[in-house]
C-alpha cells in the first residue's frame, strides 16, 4: 500500500525550516578565514574572529625552538600573534579536508614563505571553529615542527 502525500503537505516537510535559512553558512565562513591566514590579510582575518576567539597549537608549547608558543585569546592579540610569525604567506596543501558542526579540518602540509626567499614545509592539522553567529572562535594548528623541511623552489610552481 502505498501512501500519498498531498503536494502542499510534501513541500512543507521538505522546506528548509525557517532557524536554518538565517544560519550563517559556517564552512565557507571558514575558508574565507583560512585564505585570509593563508594570505596574510589581517584585515580580513579581524572581521571573520569573535572578540573572544582564541588561537593555539598545542604542539609549540614546549617546543625548544618556539616555546612559550602560540596560544593567544581575544582577535586583537591572535592578530599581533599571527604578525609575529614573520610570514609573508602560508599555503595550506591539504590531503584531507572536511567540515562539519561549525568546525572545518584541514590535513596536510602548510608551505611558508618568509622574508628573503625561506621557504619551509611543516607537517600539520588544523581546525577552525565558526560559531552559530558567524565568527571564527577557535584555530588550532597541530604542527610536526620537528618534521619540517626546508624547500627549495617557488610557491607559485
Amino acid at each position: 500500500m502505498r501512501l500519498l502525500i498531498p503536494a502542499a503537505l510534501s513541500a512543507a516537510l521538505l522546506a528548509t525550516p525557517a532557524f536554518a535559512q538565517d544560519a550563517p553558512d559556517r564552512a565557507a565562513i571558514a575558508d574565507s578565514y583560512i585564505a585570509a591566514y593563508e594570505a596574510m590579510d589581517f584585515e580580513t582575518m579581524q572581521a571573520l574572529l569573535a572578540e573572544d576567539a582564541v588561537f593555539v597549537d598545542l604542539t609549540s608549547l614546549e617546543h625548544e625552538q618556539y616555546a612559550p608558543g602560540w596560544n593567544w585569546t581575544g582577535a586583537e592579540a591572535i592578530i599581533a600573534g599571527v604578525r609575529g610569525f614573520g610570514a609573508e604567506r602560508i599555503d595550506y596543501v591539504a590531503t584531507q579536508r572536511f567540515h562539519g558542526s561549525g568546525v572545518t579540518v584541514i590535513s596536510g602540509h602548510a608551505d611558508v614563505a618568509y622574508p628573503g626567499g625561506q621557504l619551509f614545509r611543516y607537517p600539520i592539522v588544523t581546525t577552525v571553529t565558526v560559531n552559530a553567529e558567524g565568527r571564527v572562535s577557535e584555530h588550532r594548528d597541530y604542527t610536526d615542527y620537528d618534521g619540517a623541511a626546508r624547500v627549495d623552489q617557488d610557491l607559485e610552481n
